[in-house]
């Protein structure tokens, strides 16, 4: 069976209890998943400025005979049963449950997307993932999960993102500096657009290039995140804020394993 792992996340009522009724639904749900083992709970930020108060986060590592959308199906339904509700994006919750990682598939659907394509630059998934799959490597990117959290320990952290010139390069070097002042931010050209819109083709953390110092982890051409845009929006800059926070956040751990 795929060896999988799902990240929790929670900040509303009693987290860590949400977190051990979701992992007893897992098993209870469907008989096709078996629950291996899970991560400490750790207490993190809260990213974005409608998320509420301090998150608890953990990884679960399951196997399963489910297809990856069956999973997601299963997963959803326990989020909605323990109160999982999404009026506000980003909003506060008291469950939230990602599929990470499926064995060493690549999945690409409209509704599913593994490796879950933020998790190689938020430390609340990095750190949690990291404590019990240091080893299991990143199928895109082919490095493991804790060469992943490495990259993420090293200042100042070296952002690069792809942006028209003009005003909003300004901008965004002006605020993203002011806000961050452990990180150095590299605004590369970029004449991607379309209609009211201005495309971002890429961010990059750490990207390769000849400064990095020994033992930095770096990826030749990572992803990153695709960023879409609204012309009269703050050109980027509150997604990249939440971005960089993920990525600068200090985890810390609240409880060990919530394995019974």
């Amino acid at each position: 069976m795929p060896c999988c792992f799902l990240g929790f996340g929670g900040n509303v009522g009693n987290v860590a209890a949400t977190f051990a009724s979701a992992l007893g639904e897992l098993g209870r749900n469907d008989e096709r998943i078996h629950v291996v083992r899970t991560s400490s709970i750790y207490r993190t930020a809260a990213v974005g400025e409608n998320a509420g108060g301090e998150f608890l986060n953990a990884v679960v590592e399951i196997e399963t005979e489910l297809t990856p959308l069956n999973l997601l199906a299963c997963l959803q339904s326990i989020e909605t049963a323990l109160g999982r509700t999404r009026e506000v994006h980003w909003g506060p919750r008291p469950l939230d449950i990602d599929l990470l990682l499926y064995g060493s598939e690549v999945v690409e659907e409209p509704e599913l997307q593994v490796p879950h394509p933020a998790m190689w630059y938020r430390r609340f998934v990095l750190d949690p993932l990291a404590e019990i799959a240091a080893d299991v490597v990143h199928p895109v990117f082919g490095v493991t999960i804790g060469q992943l959290r490495q990259r993420m320990l090293f200042r100042p952290l070296r952002l690069r993102i792809a942006c028209r010139e003009g005003a909003q390069r300004d901008h965004l070097i002006a605020e993203l500096s002011r806000r961050f002042a452990e990180v150095q931010v590299e605004l590369i050209p970029s004449e991607l657009s379309t209609g009211g819109t201005t495309l971002m083709t890429h961010v990059r953390i750490n990207p390769l290039d000849d400064e990095c110092r020994t033992g930095q982890i770096t990826l030749g051409d990572p992803k990153g995140v695709p960023v879409l845009i609204p012309a009269d929006d703050d050109g980027g800059v509150a997604f990249l804020s939440a971005v960089i926070a993920s990525a600068t956040d200090q985890p810390a751990i609240v409880a060990g394993s919530f394995l019974a």
